[in-house]
């Protein structure tokens, strides 16, 4: 019995260590060109971060980029369009002319922005993006696409066939699955709300004191009801505050709301250590999943997903975040009724996992207070 809670919160301490939320993002714009033989126009925009990450631009290490070495890495940067996009048209390969570097900012962060004209001497046909950067480095970056009133959201290493605005439906389905799918990666990447869900699966696997005074368990069909309305809670809250926050009714700085995810964790499990939970589970979900949905559309915004893109991207989230929600819960809570079933070990799972929660929870909320960042650098 030691040694399978010692591996829990070994396991738990490891991923405590683990850095949520850690996505790196870029914007492609395309606009196409207004007459037949003209270039089109092209606004690549990456995060500083990442292209100091891929360029090195911080040669003193000092964690600030300074003017001059943002000046100094420009010709690097204009060779990054070489190296990491391929545009093609009709099977001719076009070529980027007139490649500036400059420097943009956004809500939350600052951007190299790198802008050309595409020169694909007239050929016809549809246009077709190679994507290499961060290719074999960083399997989470993506890179919004927008052109022609569609979006696309592009993974490393990927080809895709940008469509024209007559195609916009067909745009808007790749759009819509493709944030399905980033939001099933996010909610099973995102160590800080799974945890939180494991919180709320803790109250019904605790020991019930009845009115004699001796211990009981709740029944199977008791347990997962409790769970259904704990979900139905957190699911409705976080749901409620991306949409908010997404569309720009909330703004709130990134670096408290994932301290006070942290704490979250932190507290939902003490409320079920002390067997709380039978009572407020609910409502503590709700309340706190309001802070998660702030947390969610921190990545939705990162996108840069606008106009009918934001509709289509908002959707295809919020319910890649409930696909991956209730296959992580749908897995993990059978596991866990067989466990407290256990001879020997049953009656430690609960407090087991609530106290190794606690230790993590705390972890990260001191790791965040002490990196809050109101304004972007």
């Amino acid at each position: 019995m030691k040694k399978l809670f010692s591996a829990c919160l070994l396991a738990l301490l490891w991923v405590g260590s683990v850095q949520a939320h850690e996505t790196s993002r870029a914007a492609l714009k395309i606009t196409p060109a207004e007459a037949p033989g003209q270039a089109m126009s092209v606004v690549w925009e990456i995060a500083l971060a990442d292209l100091d990450v891929l360029l090195d631009l911080d040669r003193n290490l000092d964690g600030a980029l300074t003017i001059d070495e943002f000046n100094a890495g420009r010709a690097a940067m204009i060779r990054l369009t070489e190296s990491s996009l391929t545009f093609d048209v009709g099977g001719h390969v076009c070529t980027p002319v007139d490649v500036t570097a400059g420097r943009a900012y956004g809500d939350r962060a600052s951007y190299g922005q790198l802008a050309f004209w595409l020169d694909c001497d007239q050929a016809a046909g549809p246009l077709q993006l190679d994507y290499r950067l961060f290719q074999g480095l960083d399997a989470n970056h993506r890179v919004l696409v927008n052109s022609g009133g569609s979006q696309w959201l592009v993974t490393p290493g990927e080809s895709i066939l940008l469509m024209s605005a007559d195609d916009a439906e067909g745009g808007r389905w790749h759009a819509f699955t493709g944030f399905v799918g980033e939001g099933v990666r996010h909610i099973l990447i995102g160590w800080d709300h799974l945890a939180f869900l494991l919180t709320l699966m803790v109250p019904a696997l605790m020991l019930r004191r009845r009115a004699d005074g001796s211990r009981t368990r709740m029944t199977l069909k008791a347990a997962g009801m409790s769970l259904a309305l704990t979900i139905t809670a957190f699911t409705l809250a976080h749901s409620l505050t991306l949409l908010l926050a997404t569309t720009g009714w909330i703004t709130l700085p990134a670096g408290p709301v994932e301290a006070v995810i942290a704490a979250s964790i932190v507290l939902a499990a003490v409320a079920g250590l002390l067997g709380y939970g039978r009572v407020s589970t609910a409502r503590l979900a709700f309340g706190f999943g309001l802070v998660h949905g702030l947390g969610f559309a921190n990545v939705m915004q990162a996108t840069g997903a606008a106009g009918h893109g934001l509709i289509v991207g908002l959707a295809g989230f919020n319910i890649g975040v409930e696909i991956g929600q209730l296959f992580f819960v749908g897995l993990l809570f059978p596991l866990l009724w067989l466990l407290v079933r256990a001879p020997g070990v049953g009656r430690w799972v609960g407090p087991g996992l609530s106290a190794s929660l606690i230790l993590v929870g705390s972890v990260w909320f001191a790791e965040r207070l002490g990196g809050w960042e109101l304004l972007p650098g």
